[in-house]
């Protein structure tokens, strides 16, 4: 009888402490889940463009959308010159080829014809 009361209580507080693990774990997500709400909630207030679409206005719509916009003209500009650089890193490059001495390999009538294809 007293095996079996022992072997109970030793039950009992092994599954009190995986208890008493289990809602530490539970408060520390649910302050975790507290502090980002009032992590969003700030965002929002000082930032209206990171709130969900459906808590915006119509205002708040219309100027995210000609922001969105804008952003896309920007990096089509960019993507543009970055193309740009690629295939052309500098544009008077075969001018100077051109017309160093040392480097100069072509004849009067290749320059010509390079600066007029040009």
């Amino acid at each position: 009888m007293q095996y079996i009361e022992a072997y109970r209580n030793a039950s009992v507080r092994e599954l009190n402490h995986i208890l008493t693990r289990m809602k530490i774990a539970l408060d520390i997500d649910k302050n975790r889940a507290n502090e980002l709400s009032q992590l969003r909630k700030t965002n929002e207030a000082h930032f209206w463009w990171t709130c969900p679409f459906d808590r915006m206005n119509m205002v708040q719509l219309g100027s995210f959308e000609k922001d969105l916009e804008d952003l896309q003209k920007l990096v089509a500009i960019t993507l543009i010159g970055l193309k740009f650089r690629v295939l052309i890193p500098n544009p008077f490059h075969f001018l100077l080829e051109m017309v160093h001495p040392l480097t100069c390999r072509l004849s009067i009538s290749q320059i010509l014809n390079k600066i007029r294809s040009f």
